[in-house]
């Protein structure tokens, strides 16, 4: 797995830990905000980049497969929120191509786990509908920096 904000090997060992990964993503991504907050957006988006390197751990873990509906669905849903985030910090940044890879990659991600939770219909929804919120991201960050080419 090609990390950009995580060495590899920690990434791994987030992937075999997931546990443990989640307190640490709910601990990063509490930093990330509180850097957004402070106005330090390029710390904050290294943090939100960890962030969602970490839940993207997560969700790969072979042993998060056959866990419990509602942690897999909270895991899902930070995985999505976190994509959200991180391509936002990146277009306040004027970085819209980053923030479209990242919106376009991450949805591949999770159509291609989708069939992992076909036996699953509440996982499987959600994974639909985070899919369609990625893509609505994708549209609204283009269309909110995208000069308008209407004839007037």
């Amino acid at each position: 797995m090609k990390t950009t904000f995580l060495c590899p090997g920690y990434w791994k060992w987030l992937q075999l830990h997931p546990n443990e990964a989640r307190i640490h993503r709910l601990k990063v991504q509490e930093q990330a905000q509180q850097l957004q907050a402070e106005g330090n957006f390029r710390q904050a988006q290294d943090a939100s980049g960890q962030a969602f390197e970490i839940a993207h751990a997560v969700i790969l873990s072979p042993q998060e497969l056959m866990a419990d509906v509602k942690k897999t669905s909270e895991d899902f849903v930070a995985y999505g929120a976190l994509a959200i985030y991180l391509a936002q910090s990146y277009v306040v940044t004027g970085n819209l191509i980053p923030a479209l890879d990242l919106l376009g990659k991450a949805q591949e991600q999770l159509m291609a786990l989708s069939p992992l939770f076909f036996t699953q219909p509440t996982i499987s929804r959600l994974i639909q509908a985070i899919i369609h919120s990625l893509y609505e991201g994708s549209v609204h960050f283009e269309q909110q920096t995208m000069p308008s080419t209407a004839v007037h």
